[in-house]
C-alpha cells in the first residue's frame, strides 16, 4: 500500500490549502453525480446532519445518541 502522506502536497498557508481542498470536493462531487446521479453535498437528502464544528468526539457521539433515540 502507498504512503499518501508522501502523495500530498505541502501548501504555503492555510488559504492554499483551503482552496486545493475546495477543488478536490468540487472534482469529486462532480465524479459522483456522473456515476451515481447523487449530489453529496445536498442536505436535504439527509436525515440528520451534525455539525461537528467546535466539537469534541463526546459531543458528537451525544447527539448522534439523542438522533437515535428520536427514531426508537
Amino acid at each position: 500500500m502507498t504512503d499518501r502522506g508522501k502523495q500530498e502536497k505541502k501548501y504555503n498557508n492555510v488559504d492554499e490549502a483551503l482552496k486545493a481542498n475546495q477543488e478536490r470536493m468540487s472534482k469529486l462531487r462532480e465524479r459522483l453525480l456522473n456515476v451515481y446521479h447523487v449530489d453529496f453535498t445536498d442536505k436535504s437528502k439527509y436525515t440528520k446532519v451534525i455539525d461537528t464544528t467546535d466539537k469534541n468526539f463526546d459531543q458528537v457521539l451525544e447527539e448522534f445518541e439523542k438522533f437515535i433515540e428520536t427514531l426508537k
